[in-house]
Protein backbone atom coordinates (compact mmCIF):
# COMPACT_ATOMS: atom_id res chain seq x y z
CA UNK A 1 0.00 0.00 0.00
CA UNK A 2 1.39 3.24 -0.91
CA UNK A 3 2.00 5.58 2.24
CA UNK A 4 0.60 8.50 0.30
CA UNK A 5 -2.43 7.60 -0.64
CA UNK A 6 -3.29 6.01 3.07
CA UNK A 7 -2.54 9.46 4.20
CA UNK A 8 -4.19 11.16 1.51
CA UNK A 9 -8.01 8.93 2.28
CA UNK A 10 -7.61 10.16 5.61
CA UNK A 11 -7.08 13.46 5.16
CA UNK A 12 -10.12 13.45 2.81
CA UNK A 13 -12.10 11.26 5.69
CA UNK A 14 -11.33 14.29 7.87
CA UNK A 15 -9.27 12.27 10.23
CA UNK A 16 -6.31 12.08 12.70
CA UNK A 17 -4.09 9.31 12.14
CA UNK A 18 -5.65 8.09 16.25
CA UNK A 19 -9.14 8.46 14.89
CA UNK A 20 -8.14 6.21 11.87
CA UNK A 21 -6.21 3.96 14.25
CA UNK A 22 -9.37 3.88 16.75
CA UNK A 23 -12.37 3.17 13.83
CA UNK A 24 -9.93 0.57 12.48
CA UNK A 25 -9.26 -1.12 15.50
CA UNK A 26 -5.09 -1.17 15.41
CA UNK A 27 -2.77 0.48 17.57
CA UNK A 28 -2.43 4.05 17.93
CA UNK A 29 1.04 4.08 16.48
CA UNK A 30 0.32 1.81 13.24
CA UNK A 31 -1.43 4.54 11.35
CA UNK A 32 2.21 6.95 11.45
CA UNK A 33 4.19 3.77 10.83
CA UNK A 34 2.10 3.54 7.68
CA UNK A 35 1.81 6.84 6.45
CA UNK A 36 6.14 7.07 6.79
CA UNK A 37 6.58 3.54 5.12
CA UNK A 38 7.74 1.42 8.09
CA UNK A 39 5.16 -1.08 7.99
CA UNK A 40 1.58 -2.05 6.06
CA UNK A 41 -1.32 -2.95 7.73
CA UNK A 42 -1.83 -7.29 8.24
CA UNK A 43 -4.36 -8.34 5.59
CA UNK A 44 -6.85 -8.70 8.76
CA UNK A 45 -6.79 -4.83 9.26
CA UNK A 46 -7.21 -3.66 5.82
CA UNK A 47 -10.88 -4.10 5.05
CA UNK A 48 -11.09 -2.74 8.38
CA UNK A 49 -8.95 0.64 7.84
CA UNK A 50 -10.86 1.19 4.20
CA UNK A 51 -14.16 0.83 5.79
CA UNK A 52 -13.26 3.54 8.50
CA UNK A 53 -12.03 5.78 5.69
CA UNK A 54 -15.19 5.17 3.07
CA UNK A 55 -13.38 3.47 0.66
CA UNK A 56 -13.39 0.07 -0.73
CA UNK A 57 -9.93 -2.56 -0.60
CA UNK A 58 -9.26 -2.40 -4.40
CA UNK A 59 -9.31 1.23 -4.31
CA UNK A 60 -7.07 1.88 -0.47
CA UNK A 61 -4.63 -0.79 -2.35
CA UNK A 62 -4.62 0.52 -6.06
CA UNK A 63 -5.87 -1.90 -7.44
CA UNK A 64 -8.57 -1.05 -10.48
CA UNK A 65 -11.94 -1.89 -9.79
CA UNK A 66 -14.02 -4.21 -11.74
CA UNK A 67 -17.52 -5.23 -10.47
CA UNK A 68 -16.51 -9.25 -8.17
CA UNK A 69 -18.44 -11.92 -10.47
CA UNK A 70 -18.31 -14.53 -7.77
CA UNK A 71 -18.95 -14.64 -3.44
CA UNK A 72 -15.38 -15.23 -3.26
CA UNK A 73 -13.98 -11.91 -5.28
CA UNK A 74 -16.72 -10.20 -2.95
CA UNK A 75 -15.47 -11.35 -0.14
CA UNK A 76 -11.95 -10.36 -1.44
CA UNK A 77 -12.58 -7.03 -2.55
CA UNK A 78 -13.88 -6.61 1.08
CA UNK A 79 -11.07 -7.42 2.63
CA UNK A 80 -13.28 -9.97 4.94
CA UNK A 81 -12.50 -13.68 6.11
CA UNK A 82 -14.56 -16.60 5.63
CA UNK A 83 -15.24 -16.78 9.31
CA UNK A 84 -16.47 -12.87 9.31
CA UNK A 85 -18.35 -13.78 6.44
CA UNK A 86 -20.40 -16.92 8.27
CA UNK A 87 -20.57 -14.75 10.77
CA UNK A 88 -22.33 -11.72 9.48
CA UNK A 89 -25.05 -14.14 8.23
CA UNK A 90 -25.39 -16.42 11.58
CA UNK A 91 -23.73 -19.22 9.79
CA UNK A 92 -21.17 -21.90 9.77
CA UNK A 93 -18.49 -21.48 8.34
CA UNK A 94 -18.16 -24.75 6.48
CA UNK A 95 -21.93 -23.56 5.52
CA UNK A 96 -21.18 -20.42 3.99
CA UNK A 97 -17.64 -22.05 2.56
CA UNK A 98 -20.33 -24.14 0.06
CA UNK A 99 -21.87 -20.89 -1.04
CA UNK A 100 -18.95 -19.32 -1.86
CA UNK A 101 -18.57 -22.59 -4.41
CA UNK A 102 -22.04 -21.83 -5.62
CA UNK A 103 -23.26 -24.49 -3.78
CA UNK A 104 -26.58 -22.91 -2.24
CA UNK A 105 -30.31 -23.53 -1.70
CA UNK A 106 -32.06 -21.66 -4.55
CA UNK A 107 -34.43 -20.77 -1.16
CA UNK A 108 -31.77 -18.34 -0.76
CA UNK A 109 -32.85 -16.08 -3.79
CA UNK A 110 -36.53 -15.92 -2.53
CA UNK A 111 -38.08 -12.94 -0.59
CA UNK A 112 -37.91 -13.98 3.15
CA UNK A 113 -33.82 -14.67 3.32
CA UNK A 114 -33.33 -10.85 1.99
CA UNK A 115 -32.21 -10.31 5.34
CA UNK A 116 -29.24 -12.71 4.47
CA UNK A 117 -28.55 -11.48 1.46
CA UNK A 118 -28.47 -7.89 3.05
CA UNK A 119 -26.09 -8.66 5.91
CA UNK A 120 -24.27 -10.63 3.36
CA UNK A 121 -24.20 -7.01 1.09
CA UNK A 122 -23.44 -4.68 3.46
CA UNK A 123 -20.50 -7.03 5.03
CA UNK A 124 -18.98 -7.13 1.34
CA UNK A 125 -19.89 -3.52 0.89
CA UNK A 126 -22.88 -3.96 -1.88
CA UNK A 127 -26.48 -3.41 -2.61
CA UNK A 128 -28.69 -6.47 -2.52
CA UNK A 129 -28.99 -6.39 -6.07
CA UNK A 130 -25.32 -6.64 -6.51
CA UNK A 131 -24.92 -9.78 -4.44
CA UNK A 132 -28.28 -11.09 -5.84
CA UNK A 133 -26.65 -10.80 -9.31
CA UNK A 134 -23.41 -12.51 -8.20
CA UNK A 135 -25.81 -15.15 -6.89
CA UNK A 136 -27.74 -16.19 -9.55
CA UNK A 137 -24.39 -16.14 -11.89
CA UNK A 138 -22.83 -18.28 -9.82
CA UNK A 139 -24.97 -20.50 -8.72
CA UNK A 140 -24.52 -24.63 -8.57
CA UNK A 141 -27.93 -26.28 -8.55
CA UNK A 142 -26.48 -28.91 -6.41
CA UNK A 143 -29.32 -28.60 -3.76
CA UNK A 144 -32.52 -29.50 -5.93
Amino acid sequence: MDPEVLRSFREAAGLTQLELAVKSGVGPDRVSRWENGKGVPQARSIGNVAAALGVSVATLLGIPEKPPKTLYEARLAAGVSVNAAAAAIGRARSTYHRWEQGRFPPSLLEPHEKPTRAALARTFYLTVPQLTTILRETQHHGFK
